[in-house]
């Protein structure tokens, strides 16, 4: 009884570790088999943790010295691969986008949004996507180019077993159908990379990881590149080539990535828009449907396009402004009260009176002309025989119904003008104003979807407002007409003010500008959404901003908008009637001369 009290807990004891050790064998071989069937996966799903895993690690901390990685996305069908991807944190973030879970037609959710937002289209990404077969590439690429967040300047790295030749095809259709320049193709130990250069026609294999950040969009090799254009003050077409800001900026564009220019022509003013019923049209249509390159007529940079299209950096800033008509004080007024009858009665019997002494008395020109003047300065008149007193007499009760007549408007009008009134400075008067308003084509679409503070103002503008193109614009304005009031951009505005003056052939102010501005809008040019040489054009446009691109135009807008309007229809102005009256004094002068030489 005692031997059973003392040794029973020992058999007890090794009761329980025998049959502990049977379970841990089969826990271990459980783990053995799960280890084993995960290897197989992994396997399958082209990332072997053993070999891929540290080769990619490896290749990421290459890259990271080269060039800051704020991400590394990897695209991939598996789970396997989403499951076992947690170890690369050392140098970069890791993130595992799975293409499966995303249908045809399906949005994201607000929390995938987000990330695709803060991470998966940031430029300084480096994209691998891992294949099982190489031929489910264009499958895969395709599934990818579908998401919100691909553009075709990211750089993607192809993980798969890639034969230089599929390398060459894949590349060929990959930029025929999406632009997509920057795709490298390797193996799972990434030993050595792969990557064909579309302009240059070479296929280029190296181990050093560089060749992922090799621009190859830099250098066109003299293909072409396709711009949708009209013409316009800032491009004007002399046959050949587009002139002017925008054009200078297109030529110096292509000649810094070696590229020969096709124009692909348009309307003037033909920019474009999407409609609410869905219709796209001009230059923005021809960019979004891919078949040209770039619009490269400034336009003013829309909020809602920028998930569809790419917009420059801002080559221009402009703030729309109203020009009002300047309030004529006595100068109108005296035009208002001046009564014409006296002055066309009045020059027309001078006229009579000089053809009567020219061919009845047969007076010389010389004498003819003293008389006039002698009525005119009011002083005694060169003797004449008796016989033409009579006609004498009747031109002098003209002259001085005239002289009376005129003063009486004068004074008149100075008696009845009134005090000068103060220039507006509001937004809100100017739209009170009972006022014609005109405004260039170029406009439109901002001034329809203007918002902020004056948004109710704008659109009173508006109802009274007619589009015009450029030319016609300028043309308009020329004419300095007293109810007609015009919507431009201020660096044009002083552009047009001196058109105006110089069509009018006299220093008078016709306009004014109102003080408060409207909402200041940037100026770019619009390219294909995700284009992989936008760096560079940017790059072109910074530097023709410092090489004082801005300043030249700003001295040069006077000469265009002259040439404009020198090559509308001709018509009749105040400069014509200074011409002439020009021409009445010179021939004059030349009378004064012949009559001294008879003398």
């Amino acid at each position: 009884m005692a031997t059973l009290m003392v040794h029973y807990p020992c058999q007890l004891s090794l009761g329980i570790m025998d049959e502990l050790q049977k379970n841990f064998t089969v826990f271990f071989w459980i783990m053995m088999a799960g280890g084993a069937l995960r290897f197989v996966l992994l396997s399958l799903a082209g990332l072997n943790l053993g070999q891929s895993g540290p080769n990619l690690e490896i290749l990421l901390a290459n890259l990271h010295q080269l060039q800051p990685i704020r991400n590394c996305i990897i695209f991939t069908e598996s789970d396997a691969v989403r499951d076992s991807i947690r170890t690369f944190h050392k140098f970069v973030p890791v993130i595992v986008v799975n293409i499966q879970e995303r249908r045809a037609g399906e949005d994201y959710n607000s929390t995938w949004r987000k990330s695709i937002e803060t991470h998966l289209s940031n430029y300084y990404n480096v994209y691998f996507t891992f294949l099982e077969k190489s031929q489910q590439f264009e499958r895969s690429f395709s599934k990818i180019a579908s998401l919100n967040f691909w553009k075709a300047r990211q750089r993607n790295v192809f993980v798969g077993n890639f034969t230089l030749d599929q390398v060459e095809v894949y590349s060929e259709r990959a930029f025929r159908n999406n632009w997509a320049t920057n795709l490298v193709f390797t193996n799972s130990s990434f030993a050595s990379l792969s990557r064909y250069d579309h302009f240059g026609k070479v296929l280029r294999t190296q181990k050093s990881a560089d060749l992922i950040f090799l621009d190859t969009a830099s250098d066109f090799h003299g293909n072409r590149f396709e711009a949708a254009m009209f013409p316009s003050l800032l491009a004007r077409w002399n046959g050949h080539r587009y002139e002017g800001r925008d054009g200078s900026l297109l030529l110096e564009l292509t000649k810094q990535l070696n590229a020969t220019v096709k124009y692909r022509h348009f309307p003037a003013g033909d920019y474009g828009d999407i409609y609410p019923n869905g219709t796209c049209t001009g230059t923005f249509k021809e960019v979004l449907e891919g078949r040209s390159h770039a619009s490269f007529n400034g336009r003013f940079m829309a909020r809602e396009y920028l998930r569809i299209v790419d917009y420059t950096y801002p080559h221009d800033i402009h703030s729309l402004v109203v020009m009002l008509p300047v309030r004529s004080k006595a100068e109108g007024n005296l035009l208002r009260v001046l009564p014409l009858l006296p002055h066309a009665l009045g020059a027309a019997l001078l006229v009579l009176f000089d053809v009567y002494l020219k061919f009845f008395s047969h007076t010389p020109l010389g004498k003819i002309l003293l008389v006039n003047t002698q009525l005119l300065a009011n002083l005694p008149v060169y003797p004449l025989p008796v016989k033409y007193y009579r006609m004498l007499l009747m031109a002098l009760t003209v002259y001085y119904f005239y002289l009376i007549a005129d003063l009486q408007a004068k004074l008149t009008s100075v008696l009845t003008a009134k005090e000068s009134e103060p220039e507006l400075t509001r937004i809100s008067e100017a739209a009170s104003l009972a006022y014609r308003f005109s405004t260039e084509d170029i406009f439109r679409i901002t001034l329809e979807r203007f918002e902020g503070a004056d948004q109710e103002y704008v659109s009173e503008i508006l109802g009274k407002n007619s589009f015009y193109p450029t030319q016609e614009f300028a043309r308009r304005m020329s004419k300095c007409v007293k109810d007609e009031a015009f919507l431009t951009v201020e660096k044009l505005a002083a552009a047009y003010t001196q058109l105006t003056v110089d069509e009018q052939g006299y220093q008078k102010k016709c306009y004014y500008k109102v003080a408060q501005q409207l909402n200041p809008a940037q100026l770019t040019f619009v390219f294909r959404y995700g284009t992989p040489i936008l760096g560079k054009v940017n790059r072109v446009i910074l530097s023709s901003i410092e090489a004082g691109l801005m300043e030249f135009w700003q001295r040069s807008r006077r000469n265009v908008l002259t040439y404009a309007t020198n090559h509308s229809p001709t018509q009749i102005t105040f400069g014509n009637f200074q011409l002439l009256a020009r021409g009445i004094w010179l021939s004059w002068i030349a009378t004064f001369a012949v009559f001294l030489v008879e003398l």
